[in-house]
């Protein structure tokens, strides 16, 4: 399994099929920070494929190969942030659709959402490590593989995760 700075590299020396591995290992991470903002799953389809999109244009301008999950993750969130900014001003609320939102099958429980909401919370490195091990189901070497960082990094980061997860999920 290549590790994203080879998959980033590839991608940079022409190689556009390489940018597709990229796509699924990080698809779930997409999905769940544009799922934290926009709270609906036809919506977030679209932010999903729009942000895949940007990154693939502007691969360039990563620094870091190494970086790709955090930076992914960075621009889901900020496509979301702009696509939800944009659906609020087109779209006035009344109470007819608050309660159809609420009833909606797109919506999250709120245990679900709260956990969500405190993994997108967490620092970025976190947050991907997180991301990879219990939503794509990775395991730690594997992870530490992907994302080319050292295997006790990646324990240790998980380890920082789960404590900061406790911590504001006692507080909520």
């Amino acid at each position: 399994m290549k590790s994203d700075i080879d998959l980033v590299n590839a991608v940079l020396n022409g190689e556009r099929e390489a940018f597709e591995p990229l796509v699924r290992r990080y698809e779930r991470l997409v999905w769940a920070c544009a799922l934290r903002v926009m709270h609906n799953h036809q919506q977030v389809e679209d932010v999903v494929q729009q942000s895949f999109y940007t990154a693939y244009r502007t691969l360039g301008s990563l620094r870091k190969g190494s970086s790709f999950g955090p930076w992914i993750a960075k621009i889901a969130t900020r496509t979301a942030t702009r696509s939800r900014q944009k659906l609020d001003r087109e779209s006035p609320t009344d109470a007819q659709t608050i309660e159809q939102a609420a009833s909606s099958n797109g919506k999250l429980d709120d245990g679900h959402a709260r956990l969500l909401d405190a993994v997108g919370q967490l620092p970025k490195h976190e947050n991907v490590v997180v991301t990879l091990r219990y939503f794509d189901g990775h395991s730690v070497q594997t992870i530490a593989e992907l994302t080319g960082r050292p295997l006790g990094t990646v324990t240790k980061q998980l380890s920082r995760a789960h404590d900061r997860l406790r911590l504001k999920l006692r507080e909520s």
